[in-house]
């Protein structure tokens, strides 16, 4: 890495660490709480179609709603998909997040579109899959030490800034 960054741990980065989310069963009527499935977030983008309902009372003030700029990581998928991130790009409250995701806040001074676009990297990838476990091949886990202890090449905020610009105008130029 260029001399002005540094390797930090993600752990160091964040208001808390990583949180794993809550999965209460599922009802086919509309309630006040829609909890997250795991499509909301497989394509490394959010989706807000993609919930169920669930019938229990959360209170406003519960760490499992998700806030605005939240990073969501899959801590179970199949092994090419355990790991897959995304923001959180929904309002404030509006959905909780199940047990098969984990929560992270980065702190402020730190460009969450950087750090999004780190864990989408390949060397981020290849640590999550290869460091996936469970007695379950189709769907491996990785485990909140393991998020914690993900090294980031961090360079300065100007520098984030900088990077994120040009990785979003390259993306604008491609069509799927």
């Amino acid at each position: 890495i260029p001399e002005s960054w540094i390797w930090v741990r993600l752990i160091t980065l964040t208001e808390e660490k990583p949180a794993n989310g809550y999965s209460p069963k599922g009802v086919e009527y509309a309630t006040e709480v829609k909890n997250l499935t795991l499509t909301a977030t497989t394509s490394g983008y959010f989706k807000s179609d993609a919930y169920k309902y669930v019938d229990v009372e959360i209170p406003s003030d519960s760490k499992y709603w998700l806030k605005l700029n939240d990073i969501l990581i899959q801590r179970s998928n199949s092994r090419e998909l355990v790991g897959t991130a995304c923001i959180y790009t929904g309002e404030d409250n509006a959905f909780i997040y199940p047990d098969l995701m984990m929560r992270i806040r980065i702190m402020n001074g730190i460009d969450i579109r950087y750090i999004d676009y780190v864990l989408k990297s390949p060397f981020v990838r290849q640590y999550y899959t290869s460091s996936a476990s469970g007695t379950s091949e189709s769907m491996p886990k990785i485990n909140q030490t393991i998020v914690s202890n993900t090294l980031i090449p961090l360079p300065p905020i100007v520098e984030q800034m900088r990077i994120t610009k040009c990785i979003d105008k390259l993306l604008s130029r491609l069509t799927f």
